[in-house]
């Protein structure tokens, strides 16, 4: 929920004089942080809030308690509900009357209209219901957030139903609710699998979002750009009319810092197809004040895979960049571009070596190093440096890790320093950590390829194959693969590259049904990973 910063201060004052507590200028705003509010194309303050109590008085007791009951009424909301929703849709209309949309309200017309999901006979008229609520969320107050959460409400309703009432609202005369119903549908674009409803149906969302651009506000423009990129996220188109990068030109040059950040989010979803707007990427990063901007813009760089020198040269420089994050960020898009000159290896290594570094920057300089190094010279020290950071790589960086031990140990086998690899990871692997003991056996299966020690490679496969029942399960669920990515692709890479070693007696069958799965998934990606695997099978 969004407080109005001006009322928010009001009362802070009112309960300082209260209290008799000091003010030193009660016109001076309160501290407070900036963020950047993708969706309603912003920016906003969020004020800090300090609160001073003696030990024992119940501080935590107070914000637990307080965190349950309101996910437990919300539970029960969700639960009750549908058991009246015939009549709870007829009075959405009555709760949201125009002089009545507090955000109590608008959260309330949120759960009746969740009940609808379990009536399938209600699930096209509350998505009517759900599009007109969100847009007049979307003009109230401080309701940007529940304009999303019906958003949300909405991907769980027929498809075609939705994007119809969509469409219709695309052409309000209201450019806030143009935005919206522009993103959203980007939304629905990004949520479904291909064939989205059928192929002329997102074809028709697709042009009408192309018809935005041209719209007379720069937000709807920004917006409509958004649900094009979020939508590209899925396929990843090989072409791109000329007027998208047009777009992305042009809206890169807005003195809006939110315009700026959206163009440069689209252009990293959209990825090579734009790579023409790479030199303005380049040129304007570097002159860009905003942190959020330059970030997102030298992520772009990474995705539009902008190989010339000046990019390369763009992103070393970031390096140096005063935000962490936009120093994490140029890390990991030097790694996705490829191609690196010795200069490039040499500044990753110092920066992955830098102890004052912040532990992400230098964490993006490492995978960027794995993927970027292939030969012995440049793998050994590379080792060496991955071997003695295991305190820094802990906690939900382990997978990663493990995985990058496993792969730059086969550059150079039968070394001392593989030696040293192969043992963290047996170790690893004794523990039966879960998805770290599995990683780590991945990385034994390709140090034993490497090294042809069929022993290794024999206990390896054997471990290996245990997993391929449970990961066959969580393919066939693509929400489940999603968090389970980290685990098992390794696993399914090991396995390919096993399969390519008679003695190991892995059953391409086995193989083969997992791939068939994670083509039917919606992202481009994974679909293009497990065609490049089954083929490898073949």
């Amino acid at each position: 929920m969004i407080l109005d910063e001006a009322r928010l201060l009001r009362n802070t004052r009112t309960v300082q004089q209260r209290n008799d507590i000091e003010v030193g200028d009660e016109a001076a705003a309160l501290s407070a942080s900036e963020l950047f509010d993708a969706p309603a194309n912003m920016k906003r303050r969020f004020s800090h809030f300090g609160v001073e109590m003696e030990t024992g008085t119940g501080k935590t007791y107070v914000y637990l308690r307080t965190i349950r009951e309101r996910a437990a009424l919300e539970h029960r909301s969700r639960r009750a509900l549908p058991r009246r929703t015939r009549l709870s849709v007829r009075e959405v209309g009555q709760i949201m009357t125009p002089k009545s949309r507090s955000p109590a309200r608008l959260l309330m017309a949120c759960l009746i209209l969740a009940g609808c999901n379990q009536d399938p006979d209600l699930q096209v008229a509350s998505a009517r219901e759900l599009v007109a609520l969100a847009a007049r969320a979307q003009l109230g107050e401080p309701t940007d957030s529940l304009a999303n959460r019906a958003a949300q409400e909405l991907l769980s309703r027929p498809r075609a139903a939705v994007v119809a009432e969509l469409q219709v609202a695309l052409g309000s005369e209201v450019a806030d609710i143009r935005s919206w119903a522009a993103r959203t549908l980007g939304e629905f674009l990004a949520a479904s699998r291909e064939p989205f409803l059928d192929p002329g149906a997102r074809g028709e969302v697709e042009t009408a979002l192309h018809g935005l651009l041209a719209d007379r506000d720069e937000g709807v423009r920004a917006s409509a750009l958004y649900g094009l990129g979020r939508g590209c996220v899925v396929r990843r188109p090989d072409t791109v009319p000329q007027q998208v990068t047009d777009s992305i030109r042009a809206l890169l040059s807005s003195e809006v810092v939110g315009t700026r950040f959206l163009a440069a989010l689209a252009a990293s979803w959209f990825g090579p197809v734009v790579e023409p707007v790479a030199d303005q990427l380049v040129t304007q990063v570097k002159t860009e004040a905003d942190d959020g901007v330059r970030f997102m813009m030298a992520t772009a760089l990474g995705q539009v895979g902008a190989k010339d020198a000046s990019a390369v040269d763009c992103l070393s420089a970031l390096l140096d960049d005063p935000d962490e994050k936009v120093r994490g960020s140029a890390a990991a898009s030097l790694g996705e571009l490829g191609g690196p000159t010795p200069a490039v290896l040499q500044r990753l290594r110092r920066c992955f070596a830098d102890a004052r570094e912040a532990i992400d920057v230098r964490v993006a300089a490492a995978d960027s190093l794995v993927i970027l190094v292939t030969k012995a010279d440049d793998a050994e020290p590379l080792l060496l440096a991955l071997l003695d950071s295991h305190m820094l790589m802990a906690d939900h960086r382990q997978l990663r890790w493990l995985q990058a031990l496993g792969k730059v140990a086969t550059l150079v086998p039968k070394t001392a320093t593989a030696s040293a690899a192969r043992d963290r990871l047996e170790k690893t692997a004794r523990a039966q950590d879960g998805g770290k003991a599995l990683v780590a056996t991945s990385g034994l299966a390709r140090i034993a390829c490497a090294e042809r020690d069929r022993t290794l490679g024999q206990g390896a496969a054997a471990e290996l194959r245990k997993a391929l029942p449970a990961i066959l399960v969580v393919a066939q669920e693509e929400t489940g693969w999603s968090s389970a990515t980290d685990e098992y692709q390794p696993a399914l890479e090991a396995l390919v590259e096993l399969a390519q070693w008679p003695e190991m007696a892995i059953d391409a069958s086995e193989l083969h049904a997992v791939f068939v799965e994670l083509q039917k998934h919606r992202f481009r990606w994974t679909r293009d990973w497990a065609r490049e695997q089954s083929a490898r099978l073949r």
